[in-house]
Order: structure tokens, then sequence, then C-alpha cells
């Protein structure tokens, strides 16, 4: 019964199933993937961080005041720069940011929830995201040096969207004095609130007092008072970030829905299968055999060769598709999948299993 499949039988089944998989490949699976990766990538920064707003240059003490707010959980004050670095010997024009307020970290976009990988017991840890990392060919422990400072990748995360891309530097020991030492503010500071509308309000009138200057600035009283007059008169509510808001203008890619690939890929086995079972050869054939369980052998081998090759059609595609992609994809994003292109092979294996044994009894009742 397997050479009378192999000739009669095996081919139809091979061609679709690689129809189909090439069909799933190019129309579901692929597309899905690129899509959701870049969902991610649009995303990520807003939906897996607690931050709320994003204001421009506070000082340290001014910070302080902040948090002191009732209508504030916690503030993370960050220094930014545009700077070049050194990978493997060549320069690298990157966004940069930097902080001391590492026990703030959790709630930006350096959390858990958006971390890849990581390497523990680094001297001095950098920590890139996933596109600085792809187009520089970082890996963890690779070294980088910034500002004659030599650091070693020590995490990686998704793609820091918000500046395009960028990687952060935990300020400690001699760095951290060094920053402190040069700067009297931060570049600018996250907000994590649990009222938007008191901190909205507030923020309307806020006023980055990094921005102000003292009076040793300036050769004359009259030239810091224009000064002054200008910094205190000028709204700054335009230059605050509201990361809520930024979400809500985000148009999301649709998804192609992977499961209809599957359902199509089931249904046109099935329909293969019945159609093949109406051939004249096949019927002449099985009424000539004596021994009927012989008919019953080559279903089971047709029922089982359908499971298997829909099974690795399916799930090649899944796999070839995620090779495809650009973006970072979880890993596991690709597990359901998987698991309902067994699924699906499961249901044409239990419909050629009822079929076979309801055509197996018309093939005896035939002949008798």
């Amino acid at each position: 019964m397997i050479k009378y499949w192999l000739k009669k039988r095996s081919i139809f089944s091979i061609i679709l199933a690689l129809a189909l998989g090439a069909i799933s490949l190019f129309a579901f699976s692929k597309p899905n993937f690129t899509a959701h990766s870049e969902n991610i990538l649009l995303t990520s920064v807003y939906d897996k961080t607690d931050i709320n707003f994003d204001i421009p240059a506070p000082t340290k003490e001014q910070l302080i005041e902040i948090k002191n707010l009732e209508y504030v959980d916690d503030v993370f004050g960050y220094y930014f720069t545009d700077s070049s670095l050194r990978i493997g010997g060549k320069s690298k024009k990157t966004k940069v940011l930097f902080s001391d307020m590492l026990d703030s970290l959790e709630f930006t976009m350096y959390n858990d929830s958006r971390l890849i990988s990581k390497l523990d017991g680094l001297s001095n840890p950098l920590y890139a995201d996933y596109k600085f990392a792809k187009d520089n060919n970082v890996v963890l422990g690779d070294e980088i040096e910034f500002n004659g400072i030599k650091f070693q990748v020590g995490r990686i995360y998704e793609t820091n969207t918000y500046y395009g891309s960028a990687v952060f530097v935990p300020l400690i020991g001699e760095q951290k004095v060094l920053i402190e030492s040069v700067s009297k503010s931060y570049s600018g500071a996250y907000l994590k609130v649990n009222d938007t509308s008191k901190s909205d309000a507030y923020l309307k009138n806020y006023k980055p007092m990094g921005r102000l200057k003292t009076r040793a600035d300036f050769n004359t009283d009259e030239e810091y008072q224009i000064h002054y007059n200008s910094w205190n008169n000028a709204s700054y509510y335009n230059e605050i970030t509201s990361f809520n808001t930024k979400r809500e203008s985000i148009n999301l890619k649709t998804e192609p829905n992977f499961y209809i690939a599957v359902v199509i890929s089931s249904l046109l086995m099935i329909g293969l299968y019945v159609g093949l079972s109406f051939r004249n050869c096949e019927k002449i054939y099985f009424n000539k055999k004596k021994d009927k369980k012989e008919v019953k052998s080559y279903y089971l081998v047709a029922a089982v060769a359908d499971f298997v090759l829909i099974c690795a059609s399916m799930a090649a595609s899944v796999l070839i598709a995620k090779t495809l992609v650009v973006e970072y994809l979880p890993s596991n994003y690709s597990v359901p999948m998987l698991v309902s292109t067994i699924v699906g092979a499961l249901i044409v294996l239990l419909f050629d299993f009822i079929y076979g044994e309801l055509y197996f009894k018309k093939i005896v009742m035939s002949s008798k």
C-alpha cells in the first residue's frame, strides 16, 4: 500500500503542502511577523514604561521639589548628548543618555520588561538598544569607548524609538563626580504621576531652572535682567512631552491573521483527500483487492503523511518568516503559531481517519 500511495497519491500531497507553505509564508506569516515587530517598535517605549511626562532642564533641587508633589510618584533626571562612540576602532555618532538616578531606572525605557539580554559582573557597563546593537554588530561584553572611558555592553534592550535609537550609561563613581562638577542641571527628566490632570496643570506653568543663568554670567545688571525676563516670560509647555498623547497618536500596523492560513490549509488538505478518494483508479484497484485491510492501511499512510506534510510546510513558513523580520521580535512570539499549525494538522488527521474508515466500509460493502 505504501508503494501505491507513493505512486498515486504522494505527489499531490507534497505539491499542495509546499504550495500551502509558500502561500502561508508570503501572505500570512511574514506580513504578520513584520507588522507585529513594527508595532512593538512603535509602542514599546510607551506601553512598557511608566513615564507620563518628559520635562526639560530641571535642576537637582527643582526635581526634588517636583518629586515631593502629591500627584508625582517618581522622577528620573537624565543627561543627554549626541556624541561619538568608538566601536571596534571606528567612530560612530550616537545619542547617549546617562544618569545617576539608577534607583528609578525601572520605570523608564531601561526596565526589565524591555530587556532582551544581559551580562552581569561588568565593571563599567553600557546599555545598548536593539537597533544600535544590530547596526553596529555589537554583542554583550563588547567594548565601547566614550569620552576616553572604556565601557562594556552589559545589556541590550528593545529599540529606544523615543530618540530613534540610543545607548544608556549608568553614572557611578568618578563618572558621576565628573558630570556633577560640570553640569548644574539635568538635560531633562521623566515623570511618573498618579494624576495626569493635576500634573498637566502644574506643568503648564513649569519653568526649567536649569535654563536660568546666574548674575555672574553677565557683565551688567541690565543684561542679567533682560535674560531673567526672557526666561521668566517664556512658555515651556510646548517643550514638555506627554507620553500618553504620543501613544494615542500612533497608528498601528494591521497584523494578518495567521490562524486563517491554518484553517485554509486544513480545508484544502481535506478537500484534496476527498477529491482523490473519488478517482476511478482507486475504486478499481481497491475493489480488486481480496485483503481489504490493505485498503485501510493505504488511508492510514495517507492520513499520517498529510499530517506530517502540513506540519512541516506550515512550521517552515513560520520559522523562515521569523528570520526575514528586520526589527526585534520576541523569540516566543512564534510559539502560538507553531501550536496552531499542529492543531490544524491534527484536525486534518482526524478527518482523514474518519473519512478513511467510512470509505473502507464502502469498499467492503461494494465487494459483497
